[in-house]
């Protein structure tokens, strides 16, 4: 860089703000008076404040006498940068405050596999709608990871199922949904319209590796029937429902595991033994207890739109552990 261009450099980042303002208004009005009613302020402060920006450029930028006022070459010159910097200004604070509301930048999502068939193409959808401009960067993990990842600061939010809330984590509850059992076409309760947990009982099962709090509401949906599930392998979705569909076992999984569509197998509605819907499983927004990232209360809000409008009813914050 030049001696030139290091000066000019050095100066610019001495000038104040309300300097470079000031005297824009002053070249539009060439007029002191004028432009002090502008400005709202008297005229004496004016002549002041541009008085002290014609010093720190070192040069004259406005030619006045007592009928007038005129710009100078250098004032010319000047006039038209600043009107540059003013608009690169401009830019910088609709920039900045689009990015206070989540308009813009990045949003990290984490989420679970068997809490996002149904919600996260939804989600993602209304986001593109109404933040176009903003990115979104996906990851799938085991919800454990999700919240350690949460805790340090790799993701932003993260849909997932209710887990035991760390420290420096909230969940919020987005929605609910019912438990179905899936189970090959030609399986003999494939012809059934809803299933009992009763007649889970000894039948080859497949169950859920990752997902704990899956894992325990099926074992205690189905305990409460006096039913002990054969589990003959775990998994998670979608290897859940391939096993299925090769007739390796059955399953319970939640509603939005139809999406899937997996060919050659069907799925019923869950009920208990006095043949009653079993209780539905919870779909969870998990976020820092501080965070930066403006987005993340749109992220929190879409959810919840989202959720209402597949039918999910949802609730309030989660506060517990997994359910034992």
């Amino acid at each position: 860089m030049s001696f030139q261009a290091t000066l000019c450099k050095e100066i610019l980042m001495k000038l104040e703000f309300k300097q470079i303002r000031a005297f824009l208004v002053v070249a539009e009005e060439l007029h002191f008076g004028r432009a002090a009613r502008r400005l709202h302020i008297s005229q004496p402060p004016l002549t002041q404040i541009i008085q002290k920006l014609e010093a720190s450029v070192g040069v004259s930028l406005l030619q006045r006498t007592t009928r007038q006022v005129r710009l100078t070459p250098a004032g010319q010159a000047f006039q038209e940068h600043a009107r540059a910097a003013f608009k690169h200004m401009d830019h910088a604070v609709f920039a900045a405050r689009r990015a206070a509301e989540g308009e813009i930048g990045m949003l990290r999502i984490g989420f679970a596999a068997s809490a996002a068939y149904n919600l996260l193409p939804g989600i993602m959808s209304v986001f593109r709608e109404r933040y176009p401009d903003l990115r979104l960067h996906l990851e799938e993990q085991a919800s454990p990871e999700l919240l350690y990842r949460l805790v340090s600061e790799r993701i932003d939010v993260a849909l997932l199922r209710p887990e035991t809330v760390p420290v420096g984590v909230r969940m919020t509850a987005v929605g609910e949904e019912p438990l179905y059992v899936a189970v090959a076409s030609h399986h003999p309760l494939s012809g059934e319209q809803r299933i009992g947990t009763r007649q889970l009982q000894g039948m080859p099962f497949i169950g859920f590796s990752q997902s704990r709090y899956l894992d325990r509401l099926i074992r205690q949906i189905v305990g409460q029937d006096g039913v002990m599930l054969n589990i003959v392998q775990e998994s998670e979705l979608p290897t859940i429902l391939t096993l299925v569909a090769a007739r390796v076992g059955i399953a319970i999984v939640p509603a939005s595991a139809r999406d899937m569509r997996t060919a050659g197998m069907v799925y019923r509605p869950l009920v208990t033994g006095s043949g009653r819907a079993a209780p539905c499983a919870s779909l969870m927004v998990a976020y820092p207890d501080e965070y930066a990232n403006a987005a993340v209360d749109n992220f929190v809000e879409i959810a919840q739109q989202v959720a209402g409008a597949v039918g999910m009813s949802a609730s309030g914050a989660w506060a517990g552990g997994v359910p034992g």
